[in-house]
């Protein structure tokens, strides 16, 4: 006796089997798709927060102000003029300014009058676990508020620290 047809319980594992396959591949497909997008936030956020330590670094190098760091209720700020702007060439004064968790950017030409600059033109950078900045001035370590030329600057943003030696008087 010939078969000339397939049974219904050969259709039945033929049609579980294909469907368990095509099932797996799309449980992997997104798997690897929600793994891809999720690396690439915690690149992007890695990348952030190195971009923004070279360019504090970069600018406190030009430091030619005392630098000032307040520490407020709810809001930490670091305020200074330096010879290596951003967005401006010159001098410029610049104000990093963290609340919340986000660290925010402000700079201005200096000497223009602007008023409130480290208030209504702040432009986020991204969050960061924490804030904080140490100064090395006259032999001994200062932290918390101060208004200082420093020799040394130890800045602490998230998880990240850099250790910088401002070039005040020195030719560049």
């Amino acid at each position: 006796m010939n078969k000339k047809a397939f049974t219904l319980l050969e259709m039945l594992i033929t049609l579980m089997l294909v469907s368990l396959i095509f099932s797996l591949i799309l449980i992997l497909l997104k798997a690897v798709g929600v793994e891809g997008v999720i690396w690439g936030k915690k690149s992007e956020k890695l990348f952030r927060q190195i971009d923004t330590f070279f360019q504090l670094k970069h600018q406190l190098e030009g430091l030619s102000s005392p630098l000032k760091f307040e520490i407020q209720k709810k809001q930490k700020k670091l305020i200074f003029s330096s010879t290596q702007g951003i967005s401006f060439r010159g001098l410029v004064d610049v104000c990093y300014v963290y609340e919340d968790g986000i660290l925010y950017y402000s700079e201005k030409v200096s000497g223009l009058k602007k008023k409130n600059f480290c208030r209504n033109d702040l432009t986020p950078i991204g969050g960061f676990g924490n804030f904080s900045v140490k100064v090395f001035v006259r032999g001994k370590w200062i932290k918390g508020s101060f208004l200082e030329s420093p020799e040394k600057v130890i800045i602490k943003l998230g998880t990240f620290e850099v250790f910088v030696t401002p070039k005040i008087g020195k030719s560049l």
